[in-house]
C-alpha cells in the first residue's frame, strides 16, 4: 500500500468530503434518541447513507485536479 502523490492535500479530496458526511450522517443516527428518531423513518437514513457511498465512489473516478505530468512537489 502506497500514498497518493498528493496526499498531504486530501482534505480538499472530495471522496473524503463524502465519507466524512456518510460518517457524520451514521454516527448521529446511532446517538439519537428514540423519540427523534421516530421522526424519521430508517429508509431515509439508508437513502442518505448510501447517497453519500455512491457519493464518494463516483468522486473517486473523477479528476480532482491532482499533479500533472512535468510538476515539481
Amino acid at each position: 500500500m502506497r500514498l497518493v502523490d498528493n496526499w498531504k492535500k486530501s482534505a480538499r479530496f472530495a471522496t473524503n468530503w463524502f465519507h466524512g458526511a456518510q460518517l457524520a450522517v451514521a454516527g448521529s443516527w446511532a446517538v439519537l434518541p428514540p423519540d427523534l428518531k421516530a421522526y424519521l423513518p430508517p429508509k431515509v437514513m439508508i437513502a442518505v447513507a448510501a447517497f453519500l457511498g455512491l457519493g464518494g465512489i463516483i468522486a473517486r473516478a473523477v479528476d480532482q485536479g491532482g499533479p500533472k505530468t512535468g510538476d515539481t512537489p
